[in-house]
């Protein structure tokens, strides 16, 4: 009698201990009824099943990047993002659409301008003025970097095609943190790396080495010198405008110097050895920008 009622309580007690650990431990076991050990399995009690897997787990998962200080913050959060429109944020809070370029130099890069063929000779453009819609590719867009307190070091600027995709001129061009205030009435010197550049050698073509007037509202400043005089030069809403076209505006034997040698071409009827003019110094002088549409993209 004794030896039944104790091989009753220590089983009781095991079968208590075994239960805890289940639940605590999150496994599977199937308890016996109160009895002999072998009997049938307690239909109230039943299986008590696994947690269900973490969702952090799943291949489907990411982590959600947006609003962010800049497309730089945003590459940095997730490098997998393609290039788009995303959802940024200025210092103070406020959110604002922007369009990121998240592959071309490392990626991370924040478009600040586009101009456009259909623009007016006067539209309000710089690096102070917000015009345009960042989605509409038919009309010159300027963010406004000073009023969306949008931080950078770098630049990248050359020629698109549509859509707002680069075409085959890019330069790399870095810059000092504060120069947007810095530069509001002056120019900064600043070294060129020639990034994408079809059918021009230059590494770094003199019209883009300073930088600067940031307070100008008809274009982004960019020029071969610090002339306070005559700093008309840059990214208007229109295109660039460099001063060295393509085309010469003298003999048109003067544009034949094919090798940039600083010599005319011999041979041609009429034509005098002398300075080169287009398309070297299209090339040399204004990185074949001048006249054609552009961006310019920060990070």
């Amino acid at each position: 009698m004794h030896s039944t009622l104790r091989w009753c309580y220590d089983h009781r007690v095991i079968r208590g201990l075994l239960l805890a650990l289940a639940l605590l431990g999150g496994c599977h076991l199937v308890l016996p009824l109160s009895g002999a050990p072998d009997g049938p399995p307690a239909s109230d009690l039943g299986e008590i099943p696994a947690p269900p897997p973490s969702d952090a787990s799943k291949s489907d998962v990411h982590v959600s990047c947006e609003p962010a200080a800049s497309c730089a913050v945003l590459h940095a959060c997730d490098a997998t993002l393609p290039d788009g429109d995303r959802q940024l944020i200025t210092p103070g809070g406020a959110p604002y659409e922007a369009y990121c370029d998240m592959t071309t130099e490392g990626g991370g890069w924040t478009l600040v301008a586009r101009s456009a063929s259909t623009a007016k000779q006067m539209e309000t453009f710089g690096w102070h003025s917000a015009t345009g819609d960042v989605q509409t590719n038919d009309q010159p867009y300027s963010l406004g970097v000073a009023a969306a307190g949008l931080a950078f070091t770098e630049l990248l600027v050359g020629t698109y095609k549509s859509d707002r995709m680069w075409d085959d001129i890019i330069y790399h061009i870095h810059v000092t943190p504060t120069f947007v205030v810095d530069c509001e009435s002056q120019a900064l010197a600043v070294s060129v790396t020639k990034s994408a550049n079809n059918g021009c050698s230059a590494e770094q073509p003199a019209m883009l080495t300073h930088v600067g007037f940031t307070l100008r509202e008809d274009l982004y400043f960019f020029k071969d010198n610090l002339d306070p005089e005559l700093h008309g030069y840059g990214l208007t809403s229109g295109g660039w405008s460099l001063n060295y076209g393509a085309e010469p505006e003298g003999p048109s034997c003067n544009k034949l110097d094919e090798n940039c040698d600083g010599v005319a071409d011999e041979g041609v009827s009429g034509c005098t050895p002398g300075p080169p003019i287009a398309p070297c110094l299209a090339c040399m002088m204004a990185g074949m920008l001048h006249d054609r549409q552009g961006m310019i993209f920060v990070r």
